[in-house]
């Protein structure tokens, strides 16, 4: 039952929604027919000057005869005043011929050309209609399931890579695009607004874009989908997006978690920093803070250091090693700069991940103090060989 409310002069007609009944949002445009024609169906295509009400006077002539039109779709070139009306029609229930039709129609004196093409056993009509998105870009209408092939041929992280790089490149041309055809008075909101509107018309869906504290979130309704009727995973779409949001923010960002959901047909996605890109400059800054504790030594230092090192020497002697005392201080100061080498991390990472001071645990003097007790114990052990 339709309720019908009137307030002063406006009428409003408002239709009970019944429970249960999830509100139909789904409208494809379709390319060809549901299944192939029968007997009765014809498709016209109708040309002509554009003058007036032309497309009203055309279907007009197919209504009273009683033929249902199943589908038109129109084409109008205004700089020439031309038009082209392509219709499939099923005379089912037609009280005049297709070819009786097409004779009322030529005498209509705006229109120069009809023709009729049987539909029985076919899906298409086989007139050429070009795809084109702003009259002047051609596109090209294919299963979207072809994205999902071309990456799994690839199987590679770098064959993954590459798409994502043109899915980003794509992006980036319509905004350009847009931008030039727009003109540059134009605001930036409504350029932004322009290619999303170009992403829905051209059958990727439609896009929303919420910032996030490190990130954006993106949600897709209606995306591509594989013939497994999964949306995710895509990573041409993961470089649309990614160039979306570099496009509209300025923001080097890429898809890190996603999402599919396929009762409500949304695709939601995480755009943030890459993951291995944070750890390499945590990696980063990990080093130049090492390295920056790592101060190189004064000339007061440097000589404290081998006055330390003479000493040590000195304390040895000569006579059991059998060394001199230039002999065991050079001995000293080659094991110095050992040590320096390594606590300015010029030797491997692993040493370079320890920090300074288990690095300069054995200073030269503890070092020489070291290497005399093992001459001494050395001796011993030769002397007492000998005896026996």
């Amino acid at each position: 039952m339709i309720e019908f409310r009137i307030d002063f002069l406006r009428v409003t007609f408002v239709r009970p929604e019944k429970n249960n009944q999830p509100k139909r949002d789904y409208f494809p445009n379709i390319i060809g027919n549901f299944s192939p024609g029968l007997k009765n169906h014809f498709a016209f295509l109708i040309g002509g000057r554009h003058e007036g009400a032309v497309l009203s006077q055309v279907l007009h002539a197919f209504r009273i005869h009683g033929v249902t039109i199943n589908s038109f779709r129109a084409f109008n070139d205004k700089e020439n005043r031309e038009f082209a009306i392509c219709i499939t029609s099923d005379f089912s229930n037609g009280n005049l011929s297709p070819e009786n039709i097409a004779i009322e129609l030529r005498m209509m004196k705006f229109i120069r050309d009809v023709y009729v093409v049987p539909l029985k056993n076919r899906i298409f009509d086989g007139f050429l209609f070009p795809l084109t998105i702003m009259y002047s870009d051609r596109v090209v209408a294919m299963d979207s399931g072809l994205l999902f092939k071309m990456q799994e041929r690839f199987s590679s992280e770098e064959g993954n890579r590459i798409l994502e790089e043109l899915g980003s490149d794509y992006i980036l041309e319509i905004f350009q695009r847009l931008n030039g055809k727009l003109g540059k008075k134009m605001a930036v909101v409504e350029v932004q607004k322009n290619v999303l509107g170009y992403l829905k018309a051209a059958g990727w869906g439609a896009f929303k874009c919420v910032p996030e504290n490190d990130g954006f979130k993106i949600v897709i309704r209606d995306p591509p989908t594989s013939m497994s009727g999964d949306a995710s995973n895509n990573h041409f779409l993961r470089g649309v997006l990614a160039g979306l949001v570099e496009s509209f923010y300025g923001s080097d960002l890429r898809v890190v978690e996603e999402a599919y959901d396929p009762v409500s047909r949304t695709l939601t996605t995480l755009l943030s920093q890459d993951l291995e890109n944070r750890r390499s400059e945590v990696k980063v800054h990990q080093e130049e803070s090492f390295n920056s504790t790592l101060k190189p030594q004064s000339e007061l230092e440097k000589s404290a250091a081998l006055e330390v090192d003479r000493i040590a020497a000195m304390l040895l002697g000569k006579g059991e090693s059998g060394k001199d005392l230039d002999q065991v201080e050079n001995s000293a100061n080659s094991d110095r700069r050992e040590v320096l080498s390594l606590g300015r991390g010029e030797n491997s990472q692993d040493d370079r991940s320890l920090p300074p001071t288990v690095l300069n645990e054995n200073p030269p003097i503890k070092q020489a103090e070291k290497k005399k007790k093992e001459r001494k114990d050395s001796d011993m052990w030769f002397e007492q060989t000998v005896s026996g």
